[in-house]
């Protein structure tokens, strides 16, 4: 835990509508690598605003499926 930078954390969920699972099912890498895409140019977007943070965001991605069974 040395290592471990003092530092605060901010979870954030990004989410795909239900209307779109099925073109997600059908074409899962694209998709989720389009989701993912977006969801961190949002952040990193966001995190440069000098209104907001102004700074350089580290960002750590975690794509968690829809039930249990995946």
């Amino acid at each position: 835990m040395a290592r471990v930078l003092a530092v605060d954390d901010f979870p954030v969920v990004c989410t795909l509508p239900s209307a779109r699972r099925s073109l997600a099912l059908g074409h899962r890498r694209r998709v989720f690598a389009h989701l993912l895409r977006a969801a961190a140019e949002t952040l990193l977007a966001l995190g440069r605003d000098p209104k907001r943070l102004g700074a350089e965001l580290g960002i750590t991605a975690v794509l968690h499926p829809w039930t249990r069974e995946l």
